[in-house]
């Protein structure tokens, strides 16, 4: 049930504001405000539709979140 709460409260919150917060914009620590995803992001050079690397994205913070949290339960 946790992961599936996280899922679906963590995947529409990264699509509003956690992507363009990575990738949008020139700064060099943070990208910048773009809700939505509806910035122009050719700067990638993806070779795939930007929704594909969105959704790899998505699934690669989750699995990394809860990596981090398996190494924590082991001590």
């Amino acid at each position: 049930m946790k992961n599936m709460m996280d899922f679906c409260i963590g995947t529409p919150c990264y699509w509003l504001i956690g992507f363009g917060i990575m990738f949008g914009g020139t700064g060099a620590l943070i990208g910048g405000f773009d809700p939505f995803i509806q910035g122009d992001y050719s700067h990638l050079g993806l070779d795939l539709p930007l929704w594909v690397y969105n959704v790899t994205r998505v699934v690669k913070i989750r699995t990394g979140e809860e990596d981090f949290a398996a190494l924590q339960d082991v001590e």
